[in-house]
């Protein structure tokens, strides 16, 4: 069995290497500062320097003199070359299973997330919130919440999906009619604080309830939109 300290650094490296794979820090973009990794994820200025030690052995990033820590390569192109939707019905499928997945990560992150995953669920949130509230793409920040809930679950399958399927998982990431601002966007976002609040209240069926509920939404909202394009 892994001590806690192994297993906040596997669970730091982790979340850090899916959202480079996701495209959340795409190529060269500049990682969070060791501070503010540190404030995020609780995790002391030794972890994080292991994580992205781990990270550089990978060959997902790359430290500059002077500058930081960097995303090496286009993620999407290495991990998943092909994660946009084809069509209307794969978009569909992929609604439902969705709902057959999310929601059970949910209710096992209510049960299993850490003080420090539970941080970064409510940091992703507020920065949706943002976001939706300025009229601004919500689809990454939508992606980022989605994955750190994943990886609160502490279930490598849950993260692996929504890192396999990438921004196909949200439609309007892939230029498809959705609801990526307005209404819309403060609409999911009204269903993810009832998401981050049973989270934070360990209330399992609850988060499983209100991800349901949410990712139901989102599904009659795309089939609205694509009815609306007709």
């Amino acid at each position: 069995m892994l001590s806690a300290n192994r297993q906040a650094l596997l669970n730091l490296r982790q979340a850090l290497r899916a959202e480079i794979l996701a495209g959340i820090y795409p190529a060269g973009a500049r990682l969070p500062s060791e501070a503010d990794l540190m404030a995020s994820f609780g995790a002391s200025r030794h972890m994080v320097r292991e994580a992205i030690a781990g990270l550089r052995e990978e060959g997902l990033v790359v430290s500059r003199q002077g500058a930081g820590v960097f995303v090496a390569f286009p993620p999407a192109k290495t991990e998943a070359p092909s994660t946009e939707p084809q069509d209307t019905t794969e978009t569909l499928e992929l609604f439902e299973f969705r709902i057959a997945a999310e929601t059970e990560a949910a209710a096992l992150a209510a049960i299993r997330r850490s003080p420090a995953q539970e941080e970064d669920i409510f940091l992703r949130h507020v920065q949706f919130g943002e976001r939706a509230r300025s009229g601004l793409p919500t689809a990454e920040a939508d992606l980022a919440l989605h994955l750190a809930i994943a990886l609160a679950a502490n279930n490598r399958q849950f993260s692996d999906f929504i890192l396999s399927s990438g921004r196909a998982i949200i439609p309007r990431a892939g230029g498809q009619a959705g609801e990526g601002s307005g209404e819309n966007a403060l609409m999911a976002h009204e269903e993810h604080q009832q998401i981050v609040q049973a989270i934070s209240r360990a209330d399992a069926p609850a988060a499983r309830q209100a991800m349901r509920r949410h990712l139901e939404g989102g599904l009659l909202r795309y089939r609205r939109a694509q009815q609306g394009r007709g």
